[in-house]
């Protein structure tokens, strides 16, 4: 809001968030800003929203424990605890504070709270609230009260939030695809004015729709360009699958999956033309089973050099998704015809509630796991992934990976023949927080009945690479064994070789393991 401070901004939709547990519609936000900055206090403020008839429907039935309860709720999504509880209900049947004062107080110490999940919540809030009132400039209080409704500690979770509240209040045009045979053809949207463009899938058979072409022109949002959302609402029994997506000045995908059974993206294509370091986030929900095919980007862009692009696609969240997941993503990608390069490196998956299976091409790739039992395969150097609630599995293959896994459930971790040592032999996998019962699968390398420590044969070695250099002597051909040195444990599963060399497999595991187990197959071993 032109001239108005960040400051005052941030305190009238912290009352909005308080209070009323929503975002402030764009009139009442600029009225009480002018308040702010006409010298009314942020407590005189929360005194006059104590007078309103929302306010009157939303706690005027309700004893001071009841108030404070909501509060808590509208603020933090939980519950207070017990003392916070006694404090507050304490400090209002004293008269020490107002129930007004105390719902300026209880947001504004979560607002500036540093890093924690109180504080990021409720910053996270704030923020999508002046987007509401701001960007969107509504005062469509119906859609304002769904604003916070995914809102989480991450900041994902706000810019999706963003995206959904934007194809609310400005939907654009709205493309909806029916059929009910294998090729849909190219549908193709131009001239869009409002946030893009929503797709919605309608197919009553077993559907493949063809191309969908949309480009984006005087959009009113200029913070945010073309936001897509897919929302399948077919009513077939068989999956229904989008061949391609071509967009220019795309910033957001917004994918739904819906309808009677799963549905997929299979090859989709961002083609930005004029735009090629613009990034773009993909945020899935739904509870249908979603597939996502590699995505590629910037197909269409030519160069008489060589050159290579920031990262197109940063960030898969699937973190409120309901439904399986399986997606594959981030290949860095040489577009045809030029002398092109897009880089995913770094591109961050998180996984969702359905149990997924995740796939993370890109270099220096980020998979973070959800809530099921989880498949996660690193394909890239430097990658990582934390295992969530479940019973998770991470593959590794290529040099230099890691995992936490510090997730709830039993985990296990493949070594595939792509993270093996390389000639320079100092590449190893990395593992942190791993705990007894996970369990390291060498399949690959060797499939070995025992795992022999072999602490003693590397007591005298002056540094890592000579600890394993005569562990893995100590060990034997096709043989597996451990050590410890430096307060660290490392695993090394031999090939058909004594020596160390380029097809034996370094695993280290941060901190001292005592003893480990065949099994439950020869060429695995469970931490004890």
């Amino acid at each position: 809001m032109a001239g108005a401070s960040q400051a005052n901004q941030d305190t009238v939709a912290e009352l909005y968030v308080g209070f009323f547990g929503r975002a402030p519609d764009a009139s009442g936000f600029q009225y009480w800003i002018g308040q702010l900055e006409s010298g009314v206090s942020p407590y005189q403020i929360a005194a006059q929203f104590a007078t309103t008839p929302e306010f009157v429907a939303e706690y005027g039935n309700l004893t001071t424990t009841e108030q404070v309860s909501k509060l808590y709720i509208n603020v933090l999504n939980r519950l207070p605890d017990a003392s916070g509880l006694s404090y507050w209900v304490g400090q209002i049947n004293s008269g020490a504070q107002t129930f007004s004062d105390v719902v300026f107080n209880v947001t504004n110490a979560a607002f500036t709270q540093v890093g924690t999940d109180d504080g990021l919540l409720v910053q996270n809030k704030v923020q999508v609230g002046e987007f509401f009132a701001v960007d969107l400039h509504s005062d469509d209080t119906s859609i304002a009260r769904t604003a916070f409704n995914n809102v989480t500690s991450k900041a994902t979770s706000a810019i999706a939030a963003e995206a959904t509240l934007a194809a609310a209040v400005n939907s654009g045009a709205i493309l909806t695809l029916t059929g009910d045979h294998r090729s849909h053809g190219t549908s193709v949207v131009t001239n869009v004015d409002g946030n893009g463009v929503q797709l919605v899938m309608q197919g009553t058979g077993a559907t493949d729709y063809g191309n969908v072409q949309e480009f984006v022109a005087n959009t009113r949002l200029s913070l945010h360009s073309s936001k897509v959302t897919f929302a399948n609402t077919s009513t077939s029994a068989v999956a229904d699958v989008l061949q391609s997506f071509t967009s220019a000045h795309m910033e957001s995908v917004n994918i739904i999956s819906g309808g009677v059974a799963a549905d997929g993206i299979g090859n989709t294509i961002l083609d930005y033309i004029d735009e090629l370091d613009r990034t773009v986030q993909i945020n899935i929900s739904g509870a249908k089973q979603f597939t996502l095919e590699n995505f590629d980007a910037n197909t269409s862009a030519t160069s008489p050099i060589r050159i290579t692009l920031p990262s197109s696609l940063a960030t898969i969240d699937g973190s409120l998704a309901t439904g399986k997941l399986i997606l594959t993503a981030g290949e860095d990608d040489s577009v045809a015809g030029s002398n092109v390069i897009v880089t995913y490196t770094g591109l961050t998956i998180m996984a969702g509630r359905g149990g997924s299976i995740i796939t993370n091409n890109a270099r220096e790739g980020v998979v973070t796991g959800g809530i099921g039992n989880d498949i996660i395969i690193l394909n890239a150097n430097d990658s990582s992934a934390t295992t969530g609630i479940g019973i998770d599995s991470v593959q590794f293959n290529a040099l230099n990976q890691s995992a936490d896994l510090s997730g709830l459930g039993v985990d296990t971790v493949v070594i595939g023949t792509g993270a093996t040592l390389s000639a320079l032999l100092t590449e190893l996998t990395t593992l942190s927080n791993a705990s007894g019962g996970d369990i390291l699968d060498l399949r690959a390398i060797n499939t070995s009945t025992t795992v022999t420590d072999v602490s003693r044969s590397v007591i005298l070695a002056p540094n890592i690479a000579a600890a394993l250099v005569a562990a893995a002597n100590a060990i034997g051909a096709n043989k597996t064994g451990y050590f410890t040195f430096d307060r660290d444990t490392y695993v090394i599963a031999n090939d058909a070789q004594t020596v160390l060399d380029t097809g034996d497999a370094v695993v280290k595991l941060t901190g001292v393991y005592a003893d480990f187990a065949i099994g439950p197959q020869n060429g695995e071993i469970t931490i004890i």
